[in-house]
C-alpha cells in the first residue's frame, strides 16, 4: 500500500493554519506550552473546543434561520426602512462558517493540541468582531449602555481548555476592543451619536472587565492540571495518558524523567481503596504488591517485564512495566475474526512457555483469558506474545517451611466466567496449574472459532455449562478454518471436566503443542505483512 500524502487543498489550508497558530514566535511569547499538563487533559480539551465551536455554529444557524426571519416578519423590515442596508445575514453566515471551520480543525488535528487551543482564541476574537459589527451597524438613536453580548461568550473557551493566562487575556482584550471599534465606526458613519468620555468609559468598562475575569477559569484549569500532573509522578516516571483500566487499577503510558524509555505504569486508585472495607483494602494492596513481586520473579520473555515498584508520598501504590505495542487477543479476534490455526498455535505455544515457568515455581495465574494475552511488536519480531495481569496469582507451594500467602478467600471464585475451570467456579476444588490449562483451552477455542466455548445468557448459566456440558469440537463450529483433528483433540483434552484428564501444567501442554505447531508452521512473512498493515511501526523519535 502506497504511503498516504496530504497533497491538495486540504494540505494547503492546513499549512496556513500551521503558520498562523502553531509555533510562531509571537504566540510562544504569550504563554508556556502544554507539556506541563496531563496529556489526557489536553486531548480532552481539544474535543471540548470542537463541541463549543459546534454550539457557536448552532447559535449562528438559529440567528439565520429563526431570529432574522421573525424580526423582519413582525417588525416590517425596520432595519431597511432606516436607510441602512444591514449586512447581518452575511455576517451571521461568516460566523457560521468560521465556527464550523473551527470544529472541523479541532476534530482533525490531534498531534498539535496547542495549535488548536490557540486557534480557538483567534476564533473568539473573530466571533466578537462579527457580533460587534452586527450590534453597532444600526444601533438607533441612543448610545448602548447595556451589557455587551460579547461578555456572554468570552469565558467559554478559557473554561473548557487549559489555555495560558497571557493568551486568554490578550484574546479577551482584543475581543473587547472590537466593541469599541464597532461603536467608533458607527459614529463615523453617523448612525450612533458621539458620547462623553465618562459615559464611553462606563459603557465599555464592563466588556473589558469580562475580558479580565475570563482569565480566572483558564488559570484555575491550568493550576489544577499541573497539580494532577505532579500527583501523577510515580518515582522517576511521569504519567502521560490512560491506556487501560481493570479491576486492580489503571494503566498509564509513562516516560522516564531522564531516559528516553517509555513504560506502562499500573496504579491502584485511592478512590477504589477508600470504598473498600479495611479487610478488602488490605487484601487488595497485598494482591497488588504480590502481582509486582511475581512479575519481578518471572523471567520468561513471554511474561510482561517489571521495571520498578513503589508507593508515593500520598500512599498510592504503583509499579512500572514494559510498554507493549500491539493488541490483546480479545481485540484481535473481535476486530479481525478467528485466527488461522497456525497463528493461534503460535500464540498458544508462547503463552504455554510463560505459564510453564510460573507453574514451575508453584504459581497459578487463575485468570487466563484472551485480554490477558498480548500480541506485540518487539523490535524486529512480530506476533510476540506476553502474558499480563498476575494480580490474582496464587502460590501453591511452601518455601522454607513457611506457609505461602493466600491472596484471596478460598470460597470466592477468581477469574472470568467464560474461561473459568469447573473446579474454580464453586470454590470447592483447589486451583492448580491444570486450572490454567483449562482456561488456555477456552482461549484456544475462541482463537480458532471466534466464539466462546459455551453460549449462555447469564453468569450462572455459563458457570453451569462449564461444570456440566461437554464442549463442542472447534472444527464443527468453524469447519472452514482448517482445524485439524490433532488440534481438536488437544483443545478438548484441555477442556476436560476432571483436572486429572488435562495436561498437568504449562510444560506438559507445551509438549503437546510443539508437534502440532511443527505440522502447521506459522509463516513469519504473513505475520509481518499483517502487522505492517494493521499496526505500522512507529518511530521512537
Amino acid at each position: 500500500m502506497a504511503p498516504r500524502t496530504d497533497a491538495g487543498p486540504r494540505h494547503a489550508l492546513r499549512g496556513v493554519f500551521d503558520r498562523i497558530v502553531q509555533r510562531p514566535a509571537w504566540l510562544e511569547s504569550l504563554g508556556t506550552p502544554l507539556q506541563t499538563l496531563p496529556s489526557d487533559l489536553v486531548e480532552r480539551s481539544g474535543d471540548q473546543i470542537r463541541k463549543a465551536a459546534l454550539a457557536f455554529a448552532a447559535i449562528w444557524a438559529f440567528v439565520l434561520l429563526v431570529a432574522y426571519p421573525i424580526a423582519y416578519a413582525f417588525e416590517g423590515g425596520f432595519l431597511a426602512r432606516r436607510g441602512f442596508p444591514h449586512p447581518g445575514t452575511e455576517l451571521a453566515f461568516v460566523g457560521l462558517l468560521s465556527s464550523l471551520g473551527m470544529a472541523w480543525y479541532a476534530s482533525r488535528t490531534h498531534s498539535d493540541r496547542e495549535g488548536v487551543l490557540s486557534l480557538a482564541l483567534v476564533h473568539q476574537v473573530v466571533t466578537a468582531g462579527l457580533v460587534s459589527a452586527i450590534a453597532w451597524w444600526a444601533p438607533g438613536d441612543h448610545f448602548r449602555t447595556s451589557l455587551s453580548p460579547i461578555c456572554l461568550f468570552l469565558p467559554i473557551y478559557p473554561a473548557l481548555a487549559p489555555l495560558s493566562s497571557k493568551r486568554v487575556l490578550t484574546a479577551g482584550l482584543l475581543a473587547a476592543t472590537t466593541d469599541v471599534l464597532g461603536w467608533s465606526i458607527a459614529v463615523a458613519r453617523g448612525v450612533a451619536p458621539p458620547a462623553p468620555p465618562l459615559q464611553m468609559f462606563f459603557a465599555f468598562s464592563t466588556t473589558y472587565l469580562c475580558a479580565i475575569l475570563s482569565v480566572l477559569p483558564a488559570t484555575i484549569i491550568r493550576r489544577l492540571g499541573r497539580a494532577v500532573q505532579e500527583a501523577r509522578d510515580m518515582g522517576a516516571y511521569r504519567l502521560e495518558n490512560l491506556i487501560g483500566k481493570g479491576g486492580m487499577g489503571e494503566v498509564y503510558r509513562a516516560s522516564h524523567r531522564l531516559l528516553a524509555r517509555p513504560a506502562a505504569v499500573k496504579v491502584i486508585g485511592d478512590t477504589d481503596l477508600n470504598e473498600m472495607s479495611p479487610e478488602s483494602r488490605t487484601r487488595a494492596l497485598e494482591r497488588f504488591r504480590r502481582e509486582a513481586a511475581v512479575a519481578a520473579a518471572l523471567t520468561s520473555a513471554h511474561t510482561i517485564g517489571l521495571y520498578d515498584f513503589g508507593v508515593t508520598e500520598s500512599g498510592t501504590y504503583y509499579y512500572v512495566m514494559e510498554l507493549l505495542t500491539g493488541m490483546d487477543l480479545q481485540v484481535m479476534v473481535d476486530r479481525h475474526g478467528p485466527l488461522p490455526p497456525a497463528r493461534a498455535l503460535h500464540f498458544l505455544r508462547q503463552t504455554a512457555i510463560s505459564l510453564a515457568e510460573a507453574h514451575q515455581f508453584g504459581i497459578v495465574h487463575r485468570d487466563i483469558k484472551p485480554s490477558n494475552i498480548y500480541a506485540s511488536r518487539l523490535g524486529l519480531e512480530v506476533d510476540f506474545t506476553k502474558v499480563l495481569d498476575f494480580g490474582v496469582v496464587k502460590v501453591e507451594v511452601k518455601r522454607g517451611g513457611e506457609e505461602a500467602l493466600k491472596l484471596s478467600r478460598e470460597d470466592v471464585p477468581i477469574g472470568t466466567p467464560a474461561y473459568m475451570a469447573p473446579e474454580g467456579i464453586d470454590g470447592g476444588g483447589a486451583l492448580t496449574p491444570r486450572s490454567d490449562v483449562y482456561s488456555l483451552g477456552c482461549v484456544a477455542f475462541f482463537l480458532v472459532t471466534g466464539e466462546l466455548t459455551f453460549h449462555a445468557s447469564s453468569v450462572m448459566q455459563m458457570a453451569m455449562k462449564h461444570m456440566e456440558e461437554t464442549p463442542r469440537a472447534p472444527s464443527t463450529v468453524r469447519p472452514d478454518n482448517g482445524i485439524t483433528p490433532e488440534l481438536d483433540a488437544m483443545i478438548l483434552r484441555c477442556l476436560s471436566k476432571k483436572p486429572e484428564d488435562r495436561p498437568a501444567d504449562g510444560l506438559a501442554l507445551l509438549a503437546l503443542l510443539i508437534p502440532i505447531a511443527k505440522a502447521m508452521p506459522w509463516n513469519p512473512e504473513l505475520a509481518r505483512e499483517w502487522w505492517d498493515k494493521h499496526v505500522p511501526v512507529e518511530s521512537p523519535a
